[in-house]
């Protein structure tokens, strides 16, 4: 790997063969043709971009096996174009230890390099060669009055090109039946939506029958209150119940009976005939196996009972 430096970047020029030269700089790139397939083309098109849409076609038959980004550049008579797999251009520069964030431009060393510049030894074992117009890497030994390499300071070309970083993850071929996937999906979905929304409008529909039919009020937080005022009555009607059937099941001697029970304040008020207090024991017996606490008064020959809720 060959390397300029300036004030601002360094111009690098990568090739398998070349031992990679770390660095933290910006870099300029200039790619060996190692790392690209590069065709003359004539057509009769004046656009590269129409050109470059037929690119996939036009390499088919040579290259290997991959997932390839395409560029095309117009000469005079004829067009120029290059295919490369940008997954073994940043596995090169990774480790090389160059990384992509610092990298200003990348450019073909077909764009980079003239005829005058030809023959260039880049190594003692590789020198570039133009055949025919296209920049070629041959063995050193074909061309013994090669130049020396050298990047001089001239300045970096205009064709440049940008690595896909995903482009090797999805093959291209395959993009319009990811597209076709994702379309079906979004139609799954849609239906989906539509039968929840029906869903929706039965529910408020439901929602709205109910609540006129048990008297509802229309927000949530008046409902709670309200289920709270009768969850607590609920509770209270449970206990009078409790307390009462207690009250009411009592085995009593004979000679006793309960003459009222009243429920005030509250409270509910039994009064026992014929129970004094020494006969009371078997009833405050009862009461407290059931856990019902109470308060007695006795008068005369009657006890009356006060029994809290």
């Amino acid at each position: 790997m060959f390397t300029k430096y300036s004030k601002k970047t360094e111009t690098l020029f990568l090739e398998p063969s070349l031992e990679p030269k770390n660095t933290e700089q910006n870099v300029n790139i200039i790619l060996s043709p190692s790392f690209y397939w590069v065709k003359k083309i004539f057509l009769p098109l004046k656009r590269a971009r129409d050109v470059k849409k037929l690119l996939p076609s036009i390499f088919e038959e040579i290259l290997p096996e991959g997932n390839y980004s395409y560029a095309v550049y117009k000469k005079e008579e004829y067009f120029l174009a290059f295919a490369y797999e940008d997954r073994e251009i940043l596995e090169f520069l990774a480790k090389a230890g160059i990384s992509v964030a610092h990298v200003a431009n990348i450019c073909f060393a077909q764009t980079f390099f003239s005829e005058a510049d030809l023959p260039l030894r880049i190594s003692k074992e590789r020198t570039l060669l133009m055949q025919e117009g296209i920049v070629v890497m041959v063995p050193s030994s074909w061309q013994i009055s090669a130049k020396e390499f050298s990047l001089d300071d001239r300045n970096f070309p205009k064709q440049t090109i940008t690595l896909e970083k995903f482009n090797h993850i999805v093959d291209k071929k395959n993009i319009y039946q990811i597209g076709s996937l994702l379309i079906f999906i979004t139609f799954l979905l849609g239906i989906e939506f539509f039968m929840v929304q029906q869903n929706r409008d039965e529910i408020l529909s439901a929602k709205e029958s109910i609540f006129s039919k048990h008297n509802l009020k229309p927000t949530m937080m008046q409902n709670e209150s309200m289920a709270k005022k009768y969850s607590a009555l609920h509770e209270q009607q449970m206990k009078f119940r409790t307390k009462i059937g207690t009250i009411i099941n009592l085995r009593l001697k004979p000679n006793e009976k309960i003459d009222s029970i009243s429920y005030k304040d509250r409270s509910i008020h039994v009064i026992f005939q014929s129970v004094k207090e020494s006969d009371f024991k078997h009833i405050a017996a009862a009461l407290e196996a059931k856990n019902i606490e109470y308060k007695v008064d006795f008068k005369d020959s009657m006890a009356i009972l006060e029994v809290q809720l």
